[in-house]
């Protein structure tokens, strides 16, 4: 039986988190991971891996409405690339997240207001659910 199919959402502060079986049909958003220092954020992915089987990891890769990329995309694909290091087992995809935190904002409005990290899931993680619906669909299209 194939693994499981990791998604997240690489912010600026946090790494929004979601697992889904391999054929897209079970999603579940997990608690996000605080981006306060590298090594531990990587620790806590391979342990994630490790526990989940996971087989593909599927990253947010944000870029401009006309499809160009940016900084934050670029240190995205670095963090994507040390990824693939240190996670030998693991295939690593970016996907283009288009407009995954707005659509996440509007189909779960009290996440959008919680503003601290207090809740154990927060607007991240359901962001990195939407890549992963993201990621199934075009999938499913090829």
């Amino acid at each position: 039986m194939p693994g499981k199919v990791l998604g997240l959402d690489i912010g600026s502060k946090y790494i929004g988190c979601a697992l889904a079986d391999w054929k897209g049909i079970s999603l579940e958003p997990l608690v996000p991971l605080e981006r306060k220092n590298n090594s531990l954020c990587l620790s806590a992915l391979k342990k994630i891996a490790k526990e989940n089987k996971i087989e593909k990891i599927i990253i947010g890769y944000p870029l401009s409405l006309n499809h160009q990329t940016n900084s934050f995309s670029k240190k995205i694909k670095a963090m994507a690339h040390k990824f693939k290091k240190h996670l030998t087992n693991v295939e690593i995809k970016l996907v283009h997240e288009g407009l995954s935190t707005w659509v996440a904002k509007r189909d779960f409005p009290n996440l959008a207001l919680k503003k601290s990290f207090a809740t154990p899931l927060n607007l991240d993680s359901f962001s990195a659910l939407e890549i992963l619906k993201t990621y199934f669909q075009q999938r499913e299209k090829s």
